[in-house]
């Protein structure tokens, strides 16, 4: 049944309980008689044009509450104790009708024969004993037997086998189903469960993320805590969400579906707690940039400013004997580790960076007394002396298992020779630097 109109219009009767449609300018068609049931090639229909056309539909608009005995026969409406009580009921129901499928299987009479005869005791129970097999001098040529038959028989074999063979997968397709859905009901029991423990404990675990949220992060007011905050909790939904479809599917257990958010979010909880009971700044950007600045060997730019208020004054002839020293252990530290090193070498000895150490607090120890000068060209100077890098790269051999297993897999190691043969080369380049400026700091101080 088919209308078509140019417009219409619905609206309510006063009573409430009928919808009034009010078309116009259209057309309708309509079957009289079912065209799937009837045998006829032409089925009788009816069809009308109307310039208006009135439609009265049936509408209960008093909105009745559910019945709360059919939501407490759900498993969303149950307690702990009645879920569990579901769970023991459905999964014996569940055993003992995969004990009769089994049962079944094993006691079909294949090829027309039993496998059980049913016996009864004196006192009239009943049990099966097992036939002994059948003792055949030679295989059964089946072949032969089947080439024997005539073609019509040998259709006729074909068939019924067939037939057979289907009817017997959709039995064991629709036994598979059954047990499928009462195995998925109990899990939706055993999930809802589970859930009464989960969703608590999650509060408690964000209870952990969110409040270490508020100390640790100290910039950007509360903006920033909230947009990490939503962040996690988009994680959390989609941690969640993941295990609980498999543990709805039968993909994991289901008390490993159901704690799997727990299980995520729960050591990140512990690590956001540790680090605000500590005063640690887990989100300060700054302190990652400068690992991986370190890490990677990347340079800094050394910034000295004039001083308004002088405690101490610079003493020239102590600052030309410690500029002077400063020259000596540079040169020292340069004829000390080689220009060029082997690939053993590198990887046995390398760069001294207890020695970089000492060196790179001496040249601090100097510029930070040179700072106090009243003289802004010694100042300005100070900012052109290097800030020394010590990197892993400089002396790998700080761990001698891995030294020795680096000389051992030779071309393995070749990458990290290579940057650690550049990483030295610009400390040469920054410690002639220092030699070079520390002349000209000379100069300036010690200008009779």
């Amino acid at each position: 049944s088919i209308i078509l109109a140019d417009s219409g219009k619905m609206s309510i009767t006063p009573d409430k309980t009928h919808l009034f449609l009010r078309l116009w300018n259209g057309e309708s068609f309509e079957n009289i008689r079912d065209a799937g049931a009837s045998n006829m090639r032409n089925v009788p229909y009816r069809r009308e044009s109307f310039s208006q056309k009135d439609i009265m539909l049936k509408f209960d608009a008093n909105f009745n509450r559910m019945d709360e005995q059919g939501m407490r026969s759900q498993y969303v409406g149950k307690n702990m104790t009645e879920l569990q009580a579901s769970i023991d009921s459905m999964s014996h129901r569940v055993d003992s009708i995969g004990d009769i499928y089994g049962t079944a299987l094993r006691e079909y009479p294949y090829m027309g024969l039993r496998r059980y005869d049913s016996k009864t005791d004196n006192e009239g129970r009943h049990y099966k004993l097992r036939r002994p097999d059948v003792a055949l001098a030679r295989p059964v040529d089946v072949d032969s037997v089947f080439r024997g038959s005539s073609s019509g028989v040998r259709i006729n074999y074909l068939s019924q086998a067939l037939s057979k063979a289907e009817r017997t997968l959709e039995e064991y397709k629709y036994k598979s189903q059954t047990m499928a859905e009462e195995q998925k009901l109990i899990r939706r029991h055993a999930i809802e469960l589970q859930k009464k423990f989960t969703l608590s404990f999650a509060c408690v675990i964000f209870f952990f993320i969110g409040a270490p949220l508020g100390a640790i992060i100290r910039k950007g007011g509360l903006g920033t805590p909230l947009v990490i905050s939503v962040f996690l909790f988009i994680f959390y939904y989609i941690i969640d969400n993941m295990g609980y479809k498999f543990a709805r599917d039968g993909k994991w257990e289901v008390w490993e579906g159901m704690w799997l958010s727990a299980a995520v979010l729960l050591p990140l909880g512990i690590f956001f707690t540790y680090k605000a009971v500590n005063d640690s700044a887990v989100f300060n950007k700054d302190a990652y940039l400068n690992f991986f600045r370190r890490f990677f060997g990347v340079s800094e730019v050394r910034h000295v400013e004039m001083k308004e208020l002088v405690m101490a004054e610079v003493d020239p002839k102590v600052a030309v004997e410690r500029l002077a020293a400063l020259k000596a252990e540079t040169a020292a530290y340069l004829s000390h580790n080689p220009e060029k090193q082997s690939y053993a070498d590198y990887w046995t000895r390398g760069y001294d960076r207890d020695s970089l150490h000492r060196l790179r607090d001496n040249i601090e120890a100097t510029v930070e007394y040179l700072s106090n000068s009243r003289e802004k060209l010694v100042v300005l100077k100070l900012m052109d002396m290097p800030i020394l890098r010590s990197l892993w790269f400089q002396q790998p051999s700080r761990r001698p298992w891995l030294s020795r297993l680096m000389i051992v897999l030779f071309p393995a190691g070749v990458p990290v020779w290579l940057y650690g043969r550049k990483t030295q080369t610009d400390l040469r380049a920054e410690l002639a630097t220092v030699n070079k400026v520390a002349d000209e700091l000379i100069k300036l101080i010690d200008k009779d």
